[in-house]
């Protein structure tokens, strides 16, 4: 698959996305908004540490996250690929969002492939905008209605599964036909099976032990575990303190055939990588 100018061989190696925030509200803390300084200075700590992707959303996904305008995700995020541009050209730049205008004018400042949460449910006009660019696009596993309607405490209760591993298959297999239905070239697709989606530290756990299975879907699969909350519900640690857990979650997920591993600390999962990569794809 080509991601702008760049080749990815899936099965070579396990790639990695790295996560830039454009939100005050974002769970993990590190977002940066509003000032250029903070924004290029984070893109220069995100390109030192070599990312295969930069991964850039202006709207937070977190559970209880205020939904903001289009126009106000559009004016966070222009900015912050404009700068990477200038910073970083050789780094192919994901815009991470639900909505077809924001895609749209991601694209046309320079992003080379469409992340949407929500599997191209909340916007399916994102699909036309994924097919006429000819760009990579990244469709996830997510039920989000009735999990978002009812609250639990500081979380939101997870939908429901016969058997959540089995489910994500099926369901993923059924939303991958759907935008190949309407154009997606299937070698430009790729599968996220929505780790922290409506979905239950259990469940999600049990989704990481059955990640081969998933591959069953027939896409690259996106993973995205970094300092998730079932992380924290292992560990006990707070968001900022789930580096060791996030980057054992990453290795489990490369063993277990993950394509691509989106991630906040890209310099240590890059390394972790390496030596799980070098132990299992080699000859």
């Amino acid at each position: 698959m080509l991601i702008a100018d760049q080749e990815f061989v899936w099965g070579a190696r396990t790639y990695v996305m790295g996560i830039l925030n454009v939100t005050p509200d974002s769970f993990s803390g590190d977002g940066v908004t509003g000032q250029p300084s903070k924004i290029r200075e984070r893109i220069h700590r995100l390109v030192d540490e070599h990312p295969d992707v930069l991964d850039i959303g202006g709207e937070s996904t977190r559970p209880g996250a205020s939904c903001v305008s289009v126009d106000t995700e559009i004016s966070r995020v222009l900015p912050a690929i404009e700068l990477a541009k200038s910073v970083a050209a050789h780094v192919p730049i994901s815009v991470d969002t639900r909505r077809a205008r924001v895609a749209q004018k991601a694209i046309e400042a320079g992003a080379n492939m469409i992340n949407d949460v929500s599997g191209s449910m909340h916007d399916p006009e994102i699909v036309d905008v994924a097919v006429s660019a000819g760009v990579p696009l990244v469709v996830t596993h997510n039920r989000p209605a009735e999990a978002m309607m009812t609250p639990l405490g500081g979380q939101f209760r997870a939908v429901e599964y016969l058997n959540v591993s089995e489910d994500v298959v099926r369901e993923g297999k059924e939303l991958c036909a759907r935008v190949i239905a309407r154009g997606v070239d299937q070698d430009l697709l790729i599968f996220d099976p929505g780790f922290g989606f409506g979905k239950t530290p259990v469940q999600n756990i049990q989704l990481l032990q059955d990640l081969a299975l998933v591959r069953q879907v027939g896409f690259p699969i996106l993973v995205g575990v970094s300092r998730k909350s079932f992380i924290g519900e292992l560990t006990g640690q707070p968001v900022g303190k789930r580096l060791a857990g996030s980057i054992s979650a990453a290795v489990l997920g490369a063993m277990r055939g993950a394509d691509m591993l989106r991630v906040h600390d890209v310099a240590a999962t890059r390394d972790a990588l390496a030596v799980a990569d070098g132990v299992l794809r080699q000859p």
